[in-house]
Formats: C-alpha cells, structure tokens, sequence
C-alpha cells in the first residue's frame, strides 16, 4: 500500500495526541516531530512530554477504540491513570512556533534501552479552533520508528502513526578503533594561510613516530581501518618532499585514502604514484583565481601558474595511466575573493575537472570573521545562482555550494555522526574527535587507540555532541551547521559570548 500522510486534529484543549513506540535501541538521545500551523499565527501554548511506562502494557479490548468501530486492543485504555517516567518535557509559546517546524526532545541521560515502551503526548493551553497547531502523521516510512500505537483524544489512528524521527547515542562505538581517520604526519606546513582551520596545531612542530605509525598498521591489519585521508595540520606532499616516506607509508597500508594539498609538490612523479594507487580522491585548495588573490591567502604558495600546471599534470597522470581516483579544486568563499568564484569555475572547466568544493569561511579570529560572507548574505545568494547556471553551462557536474541564506529561523542543529566512526591522529600523537579545534580526546603516546576510542571522553562526547548542551565547539560547529546559524560564521565572536 502507498503510503500517506495526514495531519492531526488541532490541538485545542480538552485534546491529547498520544503515541506509544518502542526504543529500538539502547540510548535514545532525541525525539523530533513536525508541528504544522497551516501558515497561520497560532495561539496558546503546546507542550510535549515524553514518558517511559515503568510496565510492558497488555492492551485491553474495547469496541470504540477504531475510528470505524471494529474491534481492537487499545493501549490507550491500559495505560490508565499510570504515568510512568518523565523522562522529558517541552512547552512552546505561540511565538516559538513555525509552520512545519521540527521540535526536538532531548533525553537528559542514557539510560532509555531497547525495547522500553515510551509515550508522547502532546496537548494545547489556550488555543482556539482555527488558531491552533497541528502535527502530521503517517502510515509510511516517515512513522514514528518504533511505532506502537497513536490516540487522538482516545481514538485509535490504525495504521497512522506520528511523521517524527529518532535518534539514538550508544556510549560505545561498533568498532575498537575508527574506521576512518584524518592523519597529519607532521604538525606543520610549507604556507601559512591566514584562514587555516589548524593554526592552534602548528606553533610546535612534531613528526609522528614509528611506533604509532605501526599503530596504524595495525588497526589495517585487523581489517577495522577502512579509510585514511590527510591531512589535517600539515601538506602531506610537501612532509613527504621533506622528510621522506610519508607517501610510502599511506600507499603501502593498502586501503583507500583521500589527499587534501595545497598543490605545491604536486610533482608529475607524485601524481604518477598517486595514479597507481589506492587513492579514492584528491583536492586542491586554491581558494582563488587571480595571482593577487592567491598570494594573499595562500601565503608562502609557488605562483598560481605554477600549481595549475601541476594540476593539469595530475589529471594527464590519471588518464594516461588509468587511474579512478576524482580530482577537484577547491574554493574557501569570503567577502575578498567571493567575486572570483565564477572565473574559478572557469579554471576549473580549463583543466578538465568536473569536481568542485565550495565552502565558506571558518573564522576562528576576529580578523577573520571581517572576511565571513554572513555579512554579505545577500551577495553570496546572488553569486551563488550565477555560479550554479555557469557550472550546467560548462559541464561541471559536481559543484558542491552552501545553501543560499533565508530569512528561515533556526531550530536546534543538524546532528553529527562523525564520534561513532571518525577521529584525527597528529604528528604529536593527539588524538582528536574531528578538525574543528578544542576536541582533544586523548595522546597516542600515553593510551591505546582502543582505550582512547571508547573511553571515558569519547563516551561523554557521543552522549552530548547532539544533546541540547553540546560541547562549546560543536555549538558553533562550522561544518555540521544549519544555514542560517550565525554562531557558525561569526566563531569567535560566539566562543567569547559562550564563555560568558
């Protein structure tokens, strides 16, 4: 049967919404539904409550219980006057609330495990019919998971359940160690790029060792590493040129890796060996497309000339050996260069790449967030349709944007999975839950990977990354971001008022 969708009674008083479901796992973290206002202002308030029944109901039989009158077992019936657990609750004013909106309901600890029998309710203080909210509901994939039964007032919806989501937050991840790492042989780099995202990394300089470099191979070995990409404070190219070996050893772990450059040892003998090996992509930053540009924030780069050339060497390699690997250009977006973007699409049009990333600026200090375009929403927007059109006129096929900005208002954050199969080893050993600065979870040289991985940090961060109060990196994460969220553009303003 096609499924459908359907919106509830409005929640005026005298209603409740009651749905039952089953937590499919241990440690359910959030519950989201849609609350719908058909474009109206609404009135009164809503409130949410999520409780956990302290027994497994038996549902008594009774005749009414059907919207068609047939008879069926009606939960609602035996829940009676038990209340069970609250486990959480969430009041919204009619200012708080949008038409389809997604609210979210934050478990406070732990300790919902799989199988528990939980109810939400949902009822209304002081609206009116006609100027009230409503919620969806479904009988298809976008049911509540878990779905057991849903009473409006008590009337049984059959096979309709809530249009609402779940997600869970296991303190332990599936594997030992991660199953993808970002990996910096050596904690610096041959530029020094005013919008670097690892400035904090590179004021001392230290190259990973042996003995964690076995490590590493090891975590291969045992078939739980399944991807390395690098690099995360330094060019492996250039650590490669200088030190030697670097290259040797990713190639040698025989898995897929990823290369992030600057492209300045982008050598034809290295994209030669990159060729042949299990390289799954590799990107350039450029983050221009004039010369004046370029040396500006690319401090310490070759010419620009120099670095296209060894691009389009590394796409001659690819061809002409048979390589698979995707190649792409990359393109930092702030207000001093925002005006190139389309003449970059052009280059990258020229040196035959269908591959390119966009992203916006990470200002991690004052003077950077000058350059962030959330000052400029309006003209990023505008730019970024003339860029979209040239790119389908051109041909290239994957062009990775930022959504435009709107005047939409922000809800909670997009939720992260990256604690559960990612982290990021540096040339001194620490072992971080991801790039964005602040999340260090251990050392390599004083724990195992495996002790550090399911430790007492990494289980505190898997548990509050997508609660209600995140870490303070994470409340202003630039990568996982909503759009609209200023927190995420403007970084250290909102460090400095977070501290406060």
């Amino acid at each position: 049967m096609m499924s459908t969708e359907r919106p509830a009674e409005e929640f005026v008083p005298g209603l409740t919404l009651t749905q039952l479901f089953r937590a499919e796992a241990d440690a359910l973290s959030t519950v989201t539904v849609i609350l719908a206002t058909w474009g109206r202002k609404p009135e009164g308030e809503v409130t949410l409550r999520l409780r956990r029944v302290k027994r497994d109901l038996k549902p008594r039989m009774r005749s009414w219980t059907s919207l068609f009158g047939s008879r069926r077992r009606s939960y609602f019936n035996a829940l009676g006057d038990d209340d069970g657990e609250l486990l959480v609750a969430l009041t919204l004013t009619e200012g708080d609330i949008d038409d389809n909106m997604y609210v979210t309901l934050h478990l406070p600890k732990p300790d919902v495990r799989a199988g528990d029998l939980l109810v939400l309710t949902i009822e209304a203080f002081g609206s009116q019919p006609g100027a009230a909210a409503t919620a969806w509901m479904s009988n298809g994939t976008e049911r509540l998971p878990g779905h057991v039964a849903l009473y409006s007032r008590q009337y049984h919806q059959l096979e309709y359940g809530l249009r609402a989501r779940t997600a869970y937050a296991p303190l332990l991840a599936e594997t030992p160690v991660p199953t993808h790492l970002m990996w910096s042989p050596v904690t610096q780099c041959n530029l020094n790029c005013p919008h670097c995202i690892s400035q904090e990394t590179r004021k001392s300089v230290k190259r990973l060792p042996e003995t964690i470099r076995e490590q590493i191979r090891s975590w291969v070995a045992a078939g739980h590493l399944k991807e390395i990409a690098s690099d995360y404070s330094g060019d492996i190219l250039w650590a490669d040129a200088r030190f030697g070996g670097e290259l040797d050893f990713l190639i040698d772990l025989d898995v897929s890796f990823v290369i992030d450059t600057n492209g300045s040892h982008l050598t034809p003998e290295v994209s030669e060996r990159l060729a042949r090996s299990k390289l799954d992509h590799l990107s350039i930053s450029l983050d221009a497309a004039t010369e004046e540009t370029f040396r500006r924030v690319r401090k310490g780069a070759p010419p620009l000339a120099k670095v296209i050339e060894n691009i389009r060497s590394a796409v001659q390699a690819r061809g002409r050996l048979g390589g698979t690997h995707r190649i792409a250009i990359s393109f930092t977006l702030m207000r001093s260069n925002l005006d190139e973007f389309p003449d970059f699409l052009r280059l990258a049009h020229s040196l035959g790449l269908e591959i390119v990333y966009a992203r916006h600026l990470m200002p991690f200090t004052p003077e950077m967030a000058e350059d962030s375009l959330w000052h400029e929403r309006e003209r990023f927007n505008a730019v970024r349709l003339e860029s979209i059109a040239l790119a389908n006129e051109l041909g290239i096929s994957h062009l990775f944007i930022p959504e435009p900005f709107t005047t939409k208002r922000v809800v909670g954050r997009l939720p992260c999975s990256i604690p559960w199969y990612g982290a990021g080893v540096l040339g001194n050993g620490d072992v971080l839950a991801c790039c964005v600065p602040g999340l260090k979870m251990g050392n390599l040289h004083e724990n195992t990977m495996e002790e550090i991985w399911n430790g007492p940090r990494y289980q505190e961060l898997r548990w509050s990354v997508n609660s209600a109060n995140p870490p303070a990196p994470c409340k202003t994460c630039p990568i996982i971001r909503d759009i609209n969220d200023r927190d995420s553009y403007l970084i250290h303003e909102a460090k400095a008022r977070l501290a406060t």
